[in-house]
C-alpha cells in the first residue's frame, strides 16, 4: 500500500484512492453469519469480540450463497451508512472457524499492541484458511448406527460341500429371507415394523458362499450362527477386511442408481428420517461433547458454547441441503428450547 500510495505510484481517482485506504485501515477478521437478507445483504458478527452489535454488510452475492451461521474471513470496509466486504474472503467451515478462534484469542490475550494483534489475527485467518485447503486430513471413522461398532465390511468365505443341506438349514431359519438364486439375508426386526440386516448371504459358483457384514463383530456372529446351523455342510476358508474409507474401497464403489421415487416423496422421507433422528438427538452421547449427551453437557458453561455451536452447525448443514435439494427445512427450533438455549438461538 505504501508503495501504490507512495511517490511514483499509478495515478489514481479520489474513490480509488480513497478505497484504498479504507482497505488498509480496516483488520481482517473473523465473522459469523447473524441474518440473511436474499439480494440485498446481512448481518455479521466479529467472533473475536462477541460484545459488539453484528454490523449491516451490503452485499447481493454473499446474501445469496451465504446462510445463517456460517463463517469465513474478510474485511469489511465502510461505504456510506454501511459496510461491504473487500474482495478478498476465506471461506472456513465452523469448526475450523472455531478452532482459529481459540488460536487467536490464545495469541492476542496478553498482548497489548493493536497493530501486533491485527497481524496475529490475519496470520491465524490465512492459516486455516489454507490449512482447510491444502490438508484433506482422514475421513472421519464409520460407526454402525444399530450396533455401535465400527464399519469394516466383512466377507467371510466358505467351501458348500452340500448345497441341499444348507438350503434346508437357511429355510428353517425364521429371521432368514431369500434362496440360492436371489441370495439370503439374515435380518433382525427393529422398530415400527423394519427390519435391519445382519448378514447377507450369496451363492458363488461352484462350490462358494460368501457373507457380508458391515462390522467384524457382526461377521463373528454370523458365522458361529452359521456354522451352527449348518454343521458339515460347510467349511470356512478366508475372511476379506476393508476399511470404507480406504482407497481400494472408494475405487470399487459403484454409484448408486436414481431411485424410483417421486421427488417430493423422496423429500418427505428425508424430512420424517431426520425429524425423528433430532427428537432423541439431546440424549445421544458424542465424541464431540467427550461422550456427552448435549442434555447432560449445558449443565457447563464450556459445555454449553459447544452445544451451541453443534446446533448452529446442523443449522447450516440443513440450509445447504436445502439448496441443493429443495423443499422445506427443517426447523430445529425444538431442539434449542429443549436443550434451554432459545435465548441463544438468536445472539
Amino acid at each position: 500500500m505504501e508503495i501504490i500510495l507512495g511517490t511514483g505510484g499509478p495515478l489514481l481517482s479520489a474513490n480509488g484512492r480513497a478505497w484504498l485506504l479504507e482497505l488498509a485501515r480496516r483488520p481482517l477478521g473473523l465473522y459469523e453469519v447473524r441474518e440473511v437478507s436474499k439480494g440485498k445483504g446481512l448481518f455479521l458478527a466479529d467472533m473475536a469480540q462477541p460484545d459488539e452489535p453484528p454490523v449491516w454488510v451490503e452485499d447481493k452475492a454473499a446474501a445469496d450463497s451465504l446462510v445463517r451461521w456460517d463463517t469465513f474471513g474478510a474485511r469489511l470496509l465502510r461505504q456510506d451508512d454501511s459496510f461491504v466486504i473487500s474482495g478478498a474472503t476465506y471461506p472456513i467451515d465452523r469448526r475450523t472457524a472455531l478452532n482459529c478462534l481459540d488460536e487467536i484469542l490464545g495469541e492476542t490475550d496478553q498482548e497489548d499492541d493493536p497493530q501486533l494483534r491485527r497481524e496475529i489475527t490475519a496470520c491465524s485467518i490465512i492459516d486455516c484458511w489454507l490449512d482447510a485447503i491444502l490438508d484433506e486430513g482422514p475421513m472421519p471413522q464409520l460407526v454402525d448406527a444399530s450396533t455401535g461398532g465400527k464399519i469394516i465390511l466383512t466377507t467371510d468365505h466358505y467351501r458348500v460341500k452340500d448345497w441341499e443341506a444348507l438350503e434346508e438349514a437357511l429355510a428353517k431359519q425364521v429371521d432368514v429371507d431369500g434362496d440360492r438364486d436371489e441370495g439370503w439375508t439374515r435380518f433382525i426386526e427393529a422398530d415400527e415394523s423394519m427390519q435391519r440386516t445382519l448378514a447377507s448371504l450369496t451363492a458363488k459358483a461352484p462350490d462358494t458362499l460368501e457373507v457380508f457384514c458391515r462390522t467384524t463383530a457382526l461377521a463373528d456372529a454370523a458365522r458361529s450362527w452359521l456354522e451352527n446351523i449348518a454343521g458339515s455342510a460347510i467349511h470356512f476358508t478366508i475372511r476379506d477386511l476393508v476399511d470404507p474409507r480406504s482407497p481400494k474401497a472408494q475405487a470399487s464403489a459403484k454409484p448408486l442408481p436414481e431411485p424410483d421415487i417421486p421427488q417430493e416423496v423422496q423429500r418427505q422421507i428425508i424430512h420424517q428420517y431426520l425429524t425423528k433422528h433430532y427428537q432423541t438427538w439431546p440424549e445421544i452421547p458424542l465424541p464431540a461433547l467427550n461422550g456427552k449427551a448435549p442434555l447432560e453437557a449445558v449443565k457447563t458453561k464450556q459445555g454449553r458454547m459447544s452445544v451451541i455451536n453443534l446446533l448452529k452447525s446442523i443449522e447450516v448443514l440443513e440450509a445447504r441441503r436445502i439448496a441443493q435439494t429443495g423443499g422445506d427445512p427443517l426447523d430445529v427450533t425444538f431442539l434449542w428450547e429443549r436443550l434451554g438455549l432459545r435465548d441463544e438461538m438468536d445472539s
